[in-house]
This record gives structure tokens, C-alpha cells and sequence, in this order.
């Protein structure tokens, strides 16, 4: 780990970077190529581990996989003398008077910078289903921005509660012939009349039940292929494709012992410029919102995110720099 040539921070770094997603990436590159010196902590798979293929991100015709782009990012930072990659998760944060941030890692070890980027992630709520692990990213989904597109022509099936999946349901019949509303029996919330007018309107099957397993061409899906999805029941449903509205939890705890506000829905909140209520801590990517999460809004709130650290260090060591 290098220590910065000039007297820009006294911190063994400038910034620590937790989290390799597109956002953590990003914001680790941009801050390179600011000379400002970096620790990234690429804790291991996160969303980017999932086997989808993304079509949104713009300069790879035939789209490029998220594990893929991964692994590019990271032979980029390869690049660049300023960042040591860490393959590590954070098991605690800490704020010195100074401001200075230091970040545990699980040997009990310590990580020093003048500013932290959380670019944490979430966690998905997938349905609990037999075989569902081969599933995700290549038969079970859960944005259509991402992978609506790839459904013209399947059938489809769409599980969660309430009125979020049956819309859900109605906007997946833009792209998927065959679409049905998996209802659980559990679910006591009821669709309005309206929205249940459109669901019929549009030829949305609804079938109460719960998910049981995955059905592949040749038995269960080892390969994440599937043909159908069983109920509890022993009901079939033919599925190429399974839509999980299940939601998604950020991954707040190294910002709630910092004491960053939260919204009230639980994701961090922060600024146009990814600045927290904390300062010296930033937050960019999917940690800051509840929806939209798209790889070309995470690149974009990790540059954010850089720029603003490179702007605050010249603000708190050379003001004198500072336009």
C-alpha cells in the first residue's frame, strides 16, 4: 500500500473503497486517475456475481455479464499504482477527531483514509424455491429494465405480493405472450378493482399458491434453464422465466455505526454529489436507492462520488487549490 508523495492527507490513504460493483469500481478508478491513493475492499459476490447478461450498459454490443464487467473493472485497476485491491469484506468502521476513517477487516487488521465510499450493495429477497441458487440471472430475474427485453416469446411467471407484482405482471406482458401472477395464499393484501380489470384486461393468469421447485428440460435445473415452475401443490406452470418482486435490503451496517442518516425507507441518503451526513463518508450505487438500479446509474454515482472526495481532500489539506 502506498502512501501519497505529496502532503494532500496524512491518512495512509486518501480514500477506502468497500465494495467492487460497478459503483466501487468506478469510484476506485476515478480516484486513481485523480493520483489520489486507494483502498478497495472487494468483499466477494455481490449482484455482480449473478449470471445474467446485461444489455443496458452502453458500448458492448451483445451485451456484456455482470461477472464479466466485473472482472474487467478489476484488470483496470490493475492499471494504476494509486489502488491496492484487498479481497476483503469489512467487519466494522470507526471515525477518528480528525475525521480520519478506519475500516476493520476480519483478521482484526485496520484500514486508515481521509475518506470512506460505501458502495455496499444490497441484498436481494429471492423467493425460497428448490433449485432456485442455478436460477438467479439466468431464469430468475427481478427488473424487467434489465431483462424484459429477453422475455418476447416466453412464458413467464411473476411472484410477490400485493400490488407491486401485479404491476409488475402487467408490464411484463409488453415483452412476454404468456404471463401469470403467482399469488402466496399468506398474502392477505388485496388488488384494487381496477388494477384487477387490468390484470384481466391484459390476460395475466392469477394462481394462488406457493413456489416449490424449478423444473428443468431433464429434471431440476442445473444449469438455471427451466421449462416450469411446481407449486406446493404439485402444480405446474409452464415458466421460462421466473420475475421475483420480492424486494432487495441495502447493506447499511458500516453506515449505521457511523451514524449516517438513513431515509426512512432504510437506504442511505446522501447528496447530488453522493456526500452522506457524515462528512468524509460517501455512498454511491444500488446502498442509496430503492429502485432504479441499473449499472449505468452505479458508474455514474461512483464518479460522483470520486469527485467529490478529490474535491473535499484539496478543501481539508489545500484550500488554497480549491476554485
Amino acid at each position: 500500500m502506498s502512501t501519497p508523495e505529496t502532503a494532500a492527507s496524512p491518512s495512509p490513504v486518501d480514500a477506502i473503497v468497500v465494495g467492487a460493483g460497478p459503483a466501487g469500481l468506478t469510484a476506485a478508478l476515478c480516484l486513481a486517475r485523480w493520483r489520489r491513493t486507494v483502498v478497495l475492499l472487494d468483499g466477494g459476490p455481490g449482484r455482480w456475481a449473478h449470471g445474467q447478461r446485461n444489455h443496458n450498459y452502453l458500448g458492448f454490443p451483445g451485451g456484456v455479464t455482470a461477472v464479466e464487467l466485473h472482472d474487467r473493472g478489476r484488470r483496470q485497476l490493475d492499471e494504476y499504482p494509486e489502488v491496492t485491491v484487498l479481497p476483503s469484506r469489512a467487519t466494522g468502521v470507526g471515525r477518528s477527531a480528525d475525521g480520519t476513517v478506519s475500516v476493520t477487516l476480519p483478521d482484526g487488521a485496520a484500514v486508515r483514509g481521509a475518506g470512506l465510499v460505501l458502495a455496499t450493495g444490497v441484498r436481494d429477497q429471492f423467493p425460497a424455491f428448490e433449485g432456485s441458487e442455478a436460477c438467479v440471472g439466468r431464469s430468475l430475474f427481478w427488473c424487467i429494465a434489465c431483462d424484459g427485453y429477453e422475455s418476447q416469446g416466453t412464458s413467464a411467471v411473476v411472484v410477490g405480493r400485493g400490488r407491486e407484482a401485479a404491476l409488475e405482471a402487467l408490464q411484463l406482458t409488453r415483452f412476454a405472450p404468456e404471463v401469470t401472477l403467482l399469488v402466496d395464499p399468506a398474502d392477505r393484501s388485496s388488488t384494487d378493482a381496477e388494477l384487477a380489470v387490468q390484470l384481466d384486461r391484459y390476460g395475466v393468469r392469477r394462481v394462488t399458491g406457493r413456489l416449490a421447485r424449478a423444473v428443468g428440460p431433464d429434471g431440476p435445473p442445473t444449469d438455471g434453464r427451466i421449462t416450469a415452475v411446481e407449486l406446493a401443490d404439485g402444480t405446474r406452470l409452464a415458466a421460462d422465466r421466473v420475475f421475483a418482486v420480492g424486494g432487495a435490503r441495502p447493506e447499511t451496517a458500516l453506515a449505521s455505526a457511523l451514524g449516517v442518516r438513513l431515509a426512512d425507507n432504510g437506504w442511505i441518503e446522501c447528496d447530488t454529489e453522493q456526500r452522506t451526513s457524515v462528512p468524509g463518508v460517501y455512498a454511491a450505487g444500488d446502498v442509496t436507492k430503492p429502485h432504479g438500479h441499473q449499472v449505468a446509474t452505479a458508474a455514474h454515482e461512483g464518479t460522483q462520488a470520486a469527485a467529490a472526495v478529490n474535491f473535499d481532500l484539496y478543501e481539508r489539506y489545500d484550500p488554497a487549490l480549491v476554485c
